[in-house]
């Protein structure tokens, strides 16, 4: 969703009055910790701050802030007294910035949208009043030295890409990491691949597809990819296409084109890399591996076999059991307790040494 919202804002006609309701901060048990965006016009919106009653309140006030042209911030109680009440019962509370989308404010996010393909993150800096609901932000790249200039906190959460709020008497400060799209590179355009492709665009990430087979690596099949290749898996020249917070994922045609891949993949830097892989093949693949001299802590990093344990079966329950162990791990940067790989990681390695 979130390309989509960008993409929205960056197009918007600034001729149709709307608003850009932002969460800037929260406490206690709210429905998204994200700090969440809505685009508010008259009969649209698009995004959410998080549904139910605290989405309806803010919609209304973003049509006063249409009218006047005044920024608001509104704080929403989520402490309902009973189930059966209209109030929300989450038990936490959340405050909302309501502000008109102006040629500035509309200049600024076009700006982010354009960086945001140039692979880099950059944090948004926003500062709010609390008695007179007014902005000020910037957004800058996101450097160890940028980051050296901010208390240790704001580092602590930056360093896991994490947006943060800093509450005082008279503002808020909100820092958003405002990050490029995820990539999901997939090895095998068969149908786990393809039905991987559909579910990760929906998830907003941009996918590139590769395989030698010139008859399943189509528009066709694949509407979805930035990016199709149809030269042979281990001949890519270029280890620069594949970045730092990229996700791998290999499902080709055989053990043995697997393993080929394998040795082209394990030494890059990415974030996820997985396999498709019964736990005997991944057990004779890493075996083979480690024999030719690979770092054990590599082998241990690859997600084989791949996704969590959600008892899937056909091949729309694994594409969403393989995407939901990446989003997990991009996310938390830990192995989940239901990913199929989590018993057997070091066992292979403890096992060879």
């Amino acid at each position: 969703m979130n390309q989509e919202f960008y993409r929205t804002l960056k197009n918007w006609d600034l001729q149709i009055p709307a608003a850009l309701c932002t969460v800037i901060y929260s406490i206690g048990s709210t429905p998204r910790k994200d700090f969440p965006m809505m685009i508010v016009a008259q009969d649209y919106t698009l995004g959410t701050v998080g549904g139910g009653a605290l989405e309806h309140q803010v919609i209304r006030t973003a049509g006063e802030v249409m009218q006047t042209g005044n920024p608001k911030l509104q704080s929403v109680e989520m402490n309902g007294g009973a189930v059966t009440g209209t109030q929300s019962i989450c038990g936490g509370s959340v405050v909302v910035l309501i502000e008109k989308l102006t040629p500035e404010l509309h200049q600024l996010w076009s700006d982010i949208l354009i960086t945001r393909q140039q692979k880099k993150d950059r944090i948004l800096i926003s500062v709010v009043s609390k008695s007179e609901p007014s902005t000020v932000s910037h957004f800058t790249e996101l450097p160890d030295a940028a980051a050296e200039a901010l208390k240790d906190k704001y580092r602590t959460a930056l360093a896991k890409r994490k947006s943060f709020t800093h509450r005082t008497d008279i503002h808020y400060t909100l820092l958003r990491v405002i990050s490029s799209p995820a990539r999901l590179h997939i090895f095998g355009a068969g149908h786990v691949g393809q039905a991987v492709a559909e579910l990760a665009h929906f998830l907003d990430f941009e996918v590139l597809v590769y395989d030698d087979r010139s008859d399943l690596v189509t528009a066709e099949r694949f509407p979805q990819a930035i990016a199709l290749t149809t030269d042979p898996l281990v001949s890519f020249q270029d280890e620069g296409q594949f970045l730092k917070g990229d996700a791998i994922l290999v499902s080709t045609r055989d053990h043995s084109l697997d393993m080929k891949v394998m040795r082209r993949l394990l030494p890059l830097d990415v974030a996820y890399l997985g396999l498709m892989a019964s736990v005997r093949k991944w057990r004779m693949i890493a075996e083979e591996l480690l024999e030719e001299g690979f770092p054990p802590k590599k082998i241990e990093g690859v997600h084989a076999p791949v996704g969590l344990d959600i008892c899937s079966e056909t091949v729309p329950e694994i594409a969403l059991s393989i995407l939901s162990e990446i989003v997990n791990f991009l996310k938390s940067g830990e192995r989940s307790e239901l990913s199929l790989s989590s018993q057997i990681a070091n066992l292979i390695v403890s096992n060879s040494q």
